[in-house]
């Protein structure tokens, strides 16, 4: 027997018959060595094994199959006399084949202590790579619920735990809240807020270390401590800490296998728990620079204008919403809608501060300044100037279809201590302020202040006009009944020749025959009544016109609306009756309470409208104006034309205040805004019907009687016709 098997053999025996070692054989290993027999070793399948016996010629082949268990070369008396182990020197361990009882007490053993310090080894190699699995996991997760939930996974997973939670500190509000569990229900992670200092958690967050507790009974009494002696703790609950501050615990109780957690546990989870404070506290750094990006670019989208943040070159850094939704309307032929934005992603690659030339950034415009300049030379060479003198620069007027922007360029550098020392990097804001609008209100408020100067001189006019107006009539009438007179005294003279006998050659009768004084006696009256009903239709016109002038002066009153539409054919005879063909049928109606010179303009608006579109096509048309009393209470008048109709995608804008169709200085956009707003000001509704290219409908819808009064609206419009 060789001197290291001697030596073994007289070491004390650690190994308590009632626990047998388990071991399997090798498939040389036949039956076996009788002491297999014996009640220290039980012969068990290799998933059950501690160690796994063969033969000296044998082990290097098990061990390349890698079992996970103590290899254990077995001897005989030959072989060791002999020296002749062979492979069996590479073997974990060796027994003999024929021991004495204290030999195989002593090499069972020291079996015993291979098969612990294997697994130990094991679980220490299963940790590490748990903890590289952790560290992987959690360095790709950057949102906090997706790092508590992957803790909580890998807690259970290399724990084997059956509930895992973990609670993240509320110091504002002294508690804990659970954020993430394993095999507790979604009610209690909801309500579950214990306070600190109160509770296994809640004392963990207070003292920042771990608790081990193997009796909750006794921990509640107020005995928590444990000595290395007593059993092992059957719950875990250890501190996140992020900078010495407890920021979270990890409580883990329940194990699958039912046995106790260790210490390799405890180090285990403390270690992990260590890592995953750091990454805790970059999950929160990169969830504020998340937060206040998002506030950025929401700041930056609640901008109603485009807006661009450039480099020095022009290359596109940030945009807004609305810049992007510009540059969609107005593509460049042949390109896609983000192509621009992929050609500039090269300046957010490298934003190194390299001071450039002018004729560099002329001769090299980016995508995006290309397309803001086209062929206007001299924006080019503003903006390139601009951008490397770093100087503000404005441009107005700057157009892209129908939109007019105020162009401004704002240049600005990081702050100091943002960027590398020599390579602050300098930018610029181009902001696109769209005028459109405002030019347009600008356009229509002088066309409005035209029109309204102009009523203003109508009704000066008109009442000018008027006063001679009365004397022309006054005197045509006294001019008519003159004539007549002088007809009766022709006559009379005419009796009293025929009487006398006066010769037809007489002085007077050729004065008669070279006047032609029968023709005047024929057309006299005809000229003088003719004379009278157009100077009445020119009382009429001007009254029109000075109550059209001045609607103020007119109050509420009841009326008959065929007398309304009437007055307004009167005054805008002359827009339409070279295009259009009107017919009416005007019934009379129950009374109606109404502004009359408010539903005059709405009248008027609506045959001009129709003139025009007639005008515009070349053509003559025919409208007819019709009313109606669909329900009790309520009167329908309805303008139809034949005049070609609204096309559909138009008919829902018409009513918006300056939609108009019309070339700049032919329409405001506001008439059928100011009629639609007087309809509903009297309680009514008023609707178009459009049928193209046929023609179009409009209905008014109005109320009957004194019930409801209509609302005054002032007409600040009303001179457009």
């Amino acid at each position: 027997m060789s001197n290291e098997l001697t030596q073994q053999a007289t070491a004390p025996s650690t190994l308590s018959e009632a626990t047998p070692l388990r071991v399997t054989c090798s498939q040389d290993v036949d039956e076996g060595p009788e002491w297999l027999s014996s009640p220290l070793v039980r012969r068990v399948p290799p998933s059950e094994a501690e160690a796994i016996l063969c033969l000296p010629s044998e082990v290097n082949r098990v061990r390349e199959a890698d079992t996970g268990l103590v290899l254990v070369a077995l001897l005989t008396d030959e072989e060791a006399d002999s020296g002749g182990w062979g492979e069996a020197s590479s073997a974990d361990e060796l027994l003999w084949w024929r021991p004495t009882e204290r030999e195989l007490r002593v090499g069972l053993a020291r079996v015993r202590r291979s098969a612990r310090l294997l697994k130990q080894r094991e679980l220490t190699e299963r940790k590490v790579l748990a903890l590289e699995l952790a560290s992987q996991s959690l360095s790709s997760a950057h949102d906090e619920d997706a790092i508590y939930q992957t803790l909580v996974d890998i807690v259970a997973d290399q724990l084997m735990s059956e509930r895992v939670s973990l609670l993240s500190v509320e110091r504002d509000q002294g508690c804990l809240r659970m954020r993430a569990a394993h095999g507790i229900s979604a009610h209690i992670v909801a309500q579950a807020r214990p306070k600190i200092g109160e509770g296994i958690a809640g004392l963990c967050a207070e003292r920042g270390e771990p608790i081990f507790i193997s009796d909750h009974h006794r921990f509640k009494s107020g005995d928590e401590g444990e000595d290395e002696g007593e059993p092992l703790p059957m719950s875990l609950t250890v501190p996140i800490l992020t900078r010495g501050e407890v920021v979270g615990v990890v409580n883990v109780t329940g194990r699958a296998e039912e046995t106790p957690y260790s210490h390799h546990d405890i180090a285990f989870l403390s270690a992990l728990m260590s890592h995953a404070g750091y990454l805790m506290e970059s999950a929160t750094l990169v969830a504020g620079i998340k937060g206040l990006q998002a506030f950025s670019d929401k700041v930056l989208n609640t901008l109603k204008d485009p807006l661009v943040v450039l480099d020095q070159r022009g290359r596109l850094l940030k945009e807004n919403q609305c810049f992007i939704t510009l540059y969609k309307r107005h593509l460049p032929a042949g390109t896609s809608a983000f192509e621009l934005m992929r050609e500039q992603g090269s300046a957010l690659e490298s934003l190194e501060f390299i001071p450039t030339p002018m004729c560099e950034v002329e001769a090299d415009l980016s995508p995006l300044l290309r397309w803001v300049c086209e062929d206007d030379q001299e924006l080019r060479e503003q903006l390139s100037e601009a951008l490397v003198r770093r100087s503000p620069m404005s441009r107005n007027g700057w157009r892209r279809g129908d939109e007019v922007f105020d162009l401004q360029l704002i240049p600005f550098e990081e702050p100091e201590g943002e960027e590398e020392e020599g390579t602050q990097a300098p930018r610029a804001i181009l902001y696109f302020q769209n005028v459109t609008q405002r030019q347009q209100m600008q356009r229509q408020l002088v066309s409005a202040e035209k029109m309204a100067s102009l009523g203003i001189l109508s009704a000066g006019v008109a009442h000018e006009i008027n006063n001679p107006l009365g004397f022309v009539k006054t005197n045509t009438k006294e001019a008519g009944r003159y004539l007549e007179d002088l007809l009766e005294i022709i006559d009379a003279w005419h009796s009293f020749a025929e009487a006398q006998g006066v010769s037809s050659s007489a002085k007077p009768y050729e004065v008669e025959r070279d006047i032609e004084l029968d023709e005047v006696r024929a057309d006299a009256p005809t000229l003088v009544r003719e004379s009278l009903d157009g100077l009445d239709r020119m009382q009429k016109i001007i009254a029109s016109l000075k109550s059209f002038a001045h609607p103020d002066t007119e109050s509420t009153r009841e009326v008959q609306l065929s007398s309304l539409v009437e007055h307004a054919l009167v005054i805008t005879q002359g827009k339409w009756r070279h295009h259009l063909t009107i017919s009416k049928e005007l019934p009379e109606h129950p009374p109606l309470s109404c502004i009359p010179n408010q539903l005059e303009q709405v009248f008027m608006n609506l045959v001009v409208n129709a003139a025009q579109a007639t005008q515009d096509k070349g053509q003559s048309a025919t409208m007819h104006i019709s009313l109606s009393e669909p329900a009790e209470g309520w009167v329908e008048l309805r303008f139809s034309d034949t005049c070609g109709g609204i096309p559909l995608a138009l008919v829902e804008k018409i009513f918006d205040p300056f939609f108009t169709t019309k070339d700049i200085g032919e329409g405001t956009g506001l008439g059928l805004h100011i009629a639609h707003n007087i309809i509903e000001g009297h309680g009514g509704e008023i609707r178009v019907e459009s049928d193209p290219p046929r023609g179009t409908t409009f209905v008014i819808t109005l109320p009957l009687g004194k019930a409801s009064g209509p609302l005054v609206i002032k007409q600040l419009s009303r001179f457009k016709v």
